[in-house]
């Protein structure tokens, strides 16, 4: 794709993909090689595999075993041929030819070092003496003593390496079949290390070495992840496409949707990631405005108001609204007031802003876009701009995210404080603006993203809008259940049933800092958060805390309490210490020569009772369930989530009846189909 290239999503852009991908093509490759696994398993689980499958397994391990043994050899011989090797090496140093050209060799290097001591003082004359004096006539004389000294180095040198090229041909040979020895080694080396990771990444046989369908499934679905890793992005995502179109009515849109445009984004919230254009066509709007306002004459304001009443009179000809009239009625009475200047700035403030709403994004861009191309905004400005709104498409370099140097050097120049104030006030106007926009239109697709906000996204692309951030979740579930009984829940999973496809899983966790509002885990009314049943009673402190026996004399554990609506368990876990020695006692031992070092080794170890240890309960994490599958090692909730954004799984057994895991579902709203038409279009997304 050359630099025109017209890109319609982030990680269409190879500089984009770079930075705000970062896990891209491993995540596409998750994706469909999963999905492979399930398809694979779906129809071998009940099948033995047919003799041409079990020779495939069997010719890659015996491939792979045959290659390491072969290596495996070709090291034993390589390292015996190397000792053989060495020890004609000390045989040919001790040689007379060897021994007589190293003697000259040391010899010369012994006159090289006096002369070299003979030369110094004269260098440091003649460096001395071009810096600070260089007109002096002394300068003349030691370069001339310097030069003298020069011709007998010269000759050192050259009788040093004709000894040295002598001595090498001596051992010339000896050189050669080293290297050649050398690079065999480091060849079988590295052919073990490769296959030895290959033979890992192939399934263990059965028991008697047999391969059944379990082992026939793992290494095809391998087979199928070494195709998909000799793939570029591009490639990738003409696979996934191909697969989606293939079983159009498998997937639900929302996953399609996330699949494409979010997988392998990087971990980090979306807050302040993006800001909305028509704010900020707004406020250089209101801007103009008030400075045309403030300029213009009595005369013109005069004019103006005219103009404006008689707009007015129009508008309120042709509605019956009485609310529209009132308003009308208001802005006129201060067109004609003393006070008409600001009632002018008033009214034509709204009727701008009332023509920038209307305006799509796109149409805002590009209206941004002109006013930079007739009036360039400083370069700093630019650069926040494309950052925070769609024009990053456009960008040609992976820094587009920061200021570099001088740009941020600008941006704090005293003449630039009217932009400071006006893009302070536009990026922050709304830092969370992302949530209201995806919901609004579907189309945003953020440039970083956090558990919670990745959920978000998916229950807007099932017609859902969900509470924001983790705490307000389950309270959330709890109110949609109200609303939708036998529909909706949130309840700890006790089945498969219970992860149905777009349902939130909610995790716990304990944390020894207070968690924020948006973390904290808050009693919930008619259901038992936290059963004591469930409660983790034993400190797994092992790096702190030192127990005995089960008899019950130093056990660590947690005491649970309710503070307020949160949860709080506290401890005071042993500690080892170590009791000191009667003073007696320690005189006896430095009466014998016992070091003090000694002498502390020797007291008594004993428990004692260490700072109390306080942790919040807290939610850790959301995740959004894809649906529950069978794999060939077992049962999995397949899962989109964070860490690195995209397909997980999520062992089900591990997920049944935990204390720290909750589900919660609503059922999905329709959405119209031509609402997600543009980014789901084969020929966007393929850049067709």
């Amino acid at each position: 794709m050359g630099p025109q290239q017209k890109y319609h999503f982030a990680w269409q852009n190879p500089f984009l993909r770079a930075t705000i991908y970062p896990f891209r093509n491993e995540k596409l490759r998750d994706f469909l090689a999963t999905y492979y696994e399930v398809d694979l398993w779906r129809q071998y689980r009940s099948q033995s595999p047919d003799a041409e499958k079990v020779a495939q397994v069997r010719q890659a391990y015996a491939q792979i075993n045959d290659l390491l043994a072969e290596a495996k050899l070709e090291l034993q011989h390589a390292q015996a041929a190397m000792k053989v090797l060495e020890a004609q090496h000390r045989k040919l140093l001790t040689s007379e030819p060897v021994r007589l050209l190293q003697r000259q060799k040391d010899l010369l290097l012994q006159k090289r070092k006096d002369l070299e001591a003979r030369m110094l003082p004269f260098e440091r004359q003649v460096d001395w003496y071009q810096r600070f004096a260089p007109e002096h006539p002394y300068l003349q004389k030691w370069e001339y003593e310097l030069s003298k000294l020069a011709t007998p180095m010269q000759e050192i040198l050259d009788a040093l390496n004709l000894v040295e090229q002598q001595l090498e041909a001596q051992l010339a040979d000896y050189r050669a079949v080293q290297r050649s020895l050398e690079s065999t080694v480091t060849r079988a080396l590295e052919t073990i290390a490769r296959e030895t990771i290959r033979l890992q990444q192939l399934p263990p046989l059965g028991p008697s070495g047999e391969v059944t369908n379990r082992v026939w499934v793992q290494w095809e679905v391998a087979r199928y992840r070494r195709e998909l890793e000799a793939l570029e992005h591009d490639a990738l995502v003409q696979r996934v496409v191909d697969f989606f179109d293939a079983q159009k009515d498998r997937f639900p849109t929302w996953l399609k949707y996330m699949v494409l445009h979010f997988s392998g984004m990087r971990y980090r919230s979306a807050h302040g990631s993006w800001a909305d254009a028509k704010d900020l066509l707004e406020m250089l709007a209101i801007e103009r405005l008030r400075q045309e306002n403030q300029s213009a004459s009595e005369a013109q304001i005069a004019i103006a108001c005219m103009q404006a009443l008689e707009q007015l009179e129009k508008e309120k000809a042709v509605t019956t609204d009485r609310e529209q009239i009132a308003w009308i009625d208001h802005q006129m009475m201060g067109l004609m007031s003393p006070n008409r200047r600001a009632a002018l700035l008033r009214f034509e403030s709204n009727r701008e802003i009332a023509k920038i709403q209307a305006l799509s994004q796109e149409a805002a861009l590009e209206a941004i876009k002109e006013i930079h191309a007739h009036t360039p905004f400083p370069d700093w400005v630019w650069a926040e701009i494309v950052s925070r709104t769609e024009l990053r498409l456009e960008v040609q370099e992976t820094a587009w995210e920061d200021l570099n140097d001088e740009q941020r050097q600008a941006k704090w120049l005293k003449e630039n404080s009217r932009w400071r104030a006006i893009m302070n006030a536009w990026q922050n106007k709304d830092i969370t603006g992302w949530r209201k926009q995806h919901w609004l239109t579907l189309s945003l697709i953020v440039t970083r993203a956090v558990c919670n906000e990745i959920a978000e996204h998916i229950q807007h692309l099932r017609g859902v809008k969900p509470a924001a951030g983790l705490t307000a979740k389950p309270t959330w579930y709890m109110n949609m259940m109200r609303k939708m009984p036998g529909q909706a829940y949130l309840r700890r999973p006790m089945s498969a049933e219970d992860f149905l496809p777009g349902a939130s899983i909610l995790f716990l966790g304990w944390t020894s800092q207070r968690p924020n509002p948006w973390q904290i885990a808050l009693r919930l009314p008619g259901i038992e958060l936290l059963p004591e049943a469930m409660r983790p009673v034993k400190s797994v402190r092992k790096s702190i805390a030192m127990r005995k026996s089960s008899s019950g004399a130093a056990t660590d554990e947690w005491t649970y309490r309710e503070s307020g609506n949160e949860f709080v368990r506290t401890m005071r876990p042993y500690v080892r210490t170590m009791a000191p020695l009667p003073e007696s006692k320690v005189k006896q031992l430095k009466k014998k020569g016992k070091s003090d070092q000694e002498i502390r080794a020797l007291g008594r170890e004993k428990l004692v009772r260490g700072d109390t240890i306080t942790e919040w309960l807290r939610w850790t994490h959301e995740a959004t369930v894809i649906e529950v599958v069978e794999l060939s090692s077992g049962a999995y909730v397949l899962t989109f989530e964070t860490g690195k954004i995209g397909l997980n799984l999520r062992p089900l057994a591990r997920l049944i009846n935990a204390w720290d895991v909750w589900v919660g579902y609503v059922p999905a709203s329709p959405i119209p189909k031509e609402k997600l038409a543009g980014m789901l279009s084969r020929k966007k997304i393929l850049l067709s």
